[in-house]
């Protein structure tokens, strides 16, 4: 990445940050982290102390802020019965939320 970064969120702890940083990696943006070492060190997530800031490269800062406005807004929400199996994965009973099996 670009020495040019910004701060695009700021997430509460490292497993935090690490579903965020995940979610926009996944959508090719690369990100860095910055955050107090109290955070890695004593495990402080109290007033700001865990804070991690996640930066991305200027390039992308519209992108990500627009992906985690939707994140955040619920746009990107799957239905409660939204079939999520991989289109690659070979055809057979589908699992129910409520464990019965559904033949396709």
């Amino acid at each position: 990445m670009d020495h040019e970064a910004q701060c695009v969120f700021v997430a509460s702890g490292d497993l935090h940050a690490a579903q965020v940083r995940g979610f926009l990696e996944a959508a090719g943006i690369s990100t860095v982290l910055r955050g107090e070492s109290l955070r890695q060190t004593h495990g402080l997530t109290i007033d700001g102390l865990g804070a991690v800031k996640i930066l991305v490269a200027d390039e992308d800062v519209e992108q990500a802020r627009a992906l985690l406005a939707e994140a955040e807004d619920g746009r990107l929400r799957l239905a409660d019965d939204a079939d999520v199996r991989d289109a690659r994965a070979p055809e057979g009973p589908r699992q129910q939320a409520d464990g019965t099996s559904e033949e396709r």
